[in-house]
């Protein structure tokens, strides 16, 4: 699952974002009820017919989205990667702060010191403390924070 988002992900973009569970459940589907065909069935298929065929369905449902709502609406589920993690917390900040723009160049400036191979630990340190002062992403960069 984890992997099918990020695949969807990087190929259709984050503004997909909001139908990510229904886009899983969607591919997921297919596949399974295809292996099963193939499996079970026994059913002989070009495998690159095949993932043509699902590409082009996922395309269609992606190409719509912006006439569809969201049917799979849970609560966020948590982030897997630390650049899930750090997209929930920009996600969050826009979401809830009137002007996001300090905290976001913060979280910016946090990934970027721990995507830096010398990166100053009291300064990411330092980051973490301010962005948790805001009631309103606390819990989403204490979670941010398990992944540093």
């Amino acid at each position: 699952m984890i992997l099918h988002k990020t695949i969807l992900i990087d190929t259709y973009g984050v503004e997909i974002e909001p139908f990510l569970p229904d886009l899983v459940a969607l591919l997921e589907g297919l596949m399974q009820q295809y292996i099963f065909v193939l499996v079970f069935e026994k059913k002989q298929v070009p495998i690159p017919k095949l993932v043509t065929f699902i590409t082009s369905a996922i395309d269609a449902i992606v190409d719509n989205l912006e006439t569809m709502e969201p049917v799979l609406t849970e609560a966020r589920s948590p982030a897997a990667t630390l650049e899930e993690a750090f997209q929930q917390v920009a996600h969050k900040i826009r979401a809830s702060e009137e002007y996001p723009d300090k905290l976001l160049a913060s979280l910016d400036m946090l990934k970027e010191q721990v995507a830096n191979k010398e990166s100053k630990e009291f300064l990411i340190e330092a980051l973490l403390v301010y962005l948790k002062q805001h009631p309103s992403i606390k819990n989403e960069v204490s979670y941010l924070e398990n992944f540093i």
